[in-house]
């Protein structure tokens, strides 16, 4: 039995010109103890779906069709104190900017208890404690800084703190929005290998969310790329970074950098929708294949299935050679 499913979600906000699609039909799975990754530019609809698992939408957002589903309770069902109650306890979230996450005048131990006491309060301050020991272990922050302020730690502590929170009361599921976001790379892999870590002692899944694909594919077997609210290719790191299909895949992949194409890197040639005239009438990166076909600026592209596990949003069977 899937841990989530998501079925046909469509999620907009209202604006000044009426309602906008932010996710448009987007459906995925996740198994217990399994990742997967969400990698697009800003703007694509990434946190907005994390978001929506969380049922943390702004006032200004609804979701407008379709069903989120963890294990057998409908999260798109739920009242207001229902969500509460699995907040935390059974889906929690890494929030973008650790800086921001923090209290800034609350102990960052005591934070970490406030999530424990608010879905386990049975437990006594003692095991609180204990407990809060525990995973300032996991996450490699030392015990005697448990009483400092979120100012008295570093940009890497504070996301392992966030970490921390995240874990505290044994969620079954986590979304990461961006959680090396603004740090270096030095310490952003510190973080991604505690994540890993996490990932096999825990067994817990993850939802991982960056708009730099090598950043997913180093925590997760299966990434969805997405662009204007929908997954345009799905499939298992393999098959996205060795045969990708859609032309946005292979433009994030020309744009990641390696040692060996640094200095002869093209600059990728991705314009947002809203830049382009007649985006609604065909698919919207049609100026951005290298070989359209004669559908692409009439027609809209289903999901088409090319494999058990890679999927794809466009007309073409295969990457043109």
């Amino acid at each position: 039995m899937a841990l989530l499913t998501v079925e046909n979600l469509t999620v907009g906000y209202e604006s000044a010109t009426g309602m906008v699609k932010a996710v448009d039909d987007v459906s995925f799975t996740i198994d217990p103890g399994t990742s997967l990754g969400f990698v697009g530019e800003s703007g694509c609809g990434k946190t907005t779906i994390g978001m929506a698992l969380m049922g943390l939408l702004p006032d200004n957002a609804a979701v407008l069709n379709g069903r989120i589903i963890l294990g057998d309770q409908e999260i798109t069902a739920m009242s207001e104190d229902d969500l509460r109650k699995i907040r935390g306890s059974e889906v929690a979230m890494i929030f973008q900017a650790a800086m921001n996450a923090l209290n800034p005048v609350v102990r960052v131990g005591e934070q970490v208890a406030e999530m424990i006491i608010t879905h386990q309060g049975h437990l006594s301050p003692a095991d609180i404690t204990t407990k809060i020991e525990k995973l300032f272990d996991l996450v490699e922050i030392p015990r005697n800084r448990m009483n400092d302020y979120p100012h008295q730690y570093s940009g890497g502590m504070k996301q392992r703190a966030i970490i921390a929170m995240a874990l505290a009361c044994d969620p079954r599921l986590i979304i990461a929005d961006e959680p090396t976001t603004a740090l270096d790379v030095v310490v952003q892999d510190q973080i991604l290998k505690e994540i890993l870590k996490i990932q096999e002692l825990l067994d817990t899944s993850f939802v991982f969310i960056s708009h730099d694909i090598a950043v997913v594919a180093r925590v997760c077997k299966k990434i969805c790329v997405m662009y204007d609210g929908k997954i345009v290719e799905a499939g298992t790191r393999e098959e996205v970074f060795q045969s990708p299909v859609h032309p946005y895949t292979r433009e994030l992949l020309g744009s990641y950098l390696t040692l060996d194409n640094c200095r002869h890197v093209k600059v990728p040639r991705i314009n947002s929708r809203w830049e382009q005239k007649g985006w609604d009438e065909g698919c919207a990166l049609a100026r951005l294949c290298d070989n359209p076909l004669d559908p692409c600026n009439s027609m809209s592209p289903g999901w088409r299935e090319l494999s058990p596990t890679h999927g794809v949003r466009c007309f073409r069977e295969a990457s043109p050679e």
